[in-house]
């Protein structure tokens, strides 16, 4: 069984704009596939409505099946990422987000 999680934030004191703003954060499992093939395609078709994603695709139409595959699995894609297939790496997405100065928080208030 291949499920497809999505990543959500909130503000952790309404600092949504502070430079150096605390965010909550956690995941939800949005559905579950029979296939690996199935759950990627869902999740590539949740990812076109991101505004980051929809900002790197490449020009050039050939590369985009290889844009898109490379946004689901290469780490340096994982800020930008809300869907994942699998349990999303929060470890390292939060790593990932302190070199923004984003400090990022479980569901309880502690850092991650």
């Amino acid at each position: 069984m291949y499920k497809v999680y999505q990543i959500t934030t909130w503000d952790t004191n309404g600092n949504a704009f502070g430079v150096n703003r605390d965010e909550t954060w956690g995941y939800r499992e949005l559905r579950s596939f029979g296939s690996e093939s199935e759950a990627i395609k869902y999740a590539n078709n949740l990812n076109l409505c991101l505004p980051d994603y929809k900002n790197m695709l490449p020009n050039d139409k050939s590369q985009i099946d290889a844009f898109a595959e490379a946004f689901l699995t290469e780490k340096k894609y994982l800020k930008y990422r809300k869907y994942f297939v699998g349990v999303p790496p929060m470890r390292e997405i939060a790593h990932c987000l302190s070199k923004d100065g984003i400090i990022t928080l479980d569901g309880h208030g502690k850092p991650i």
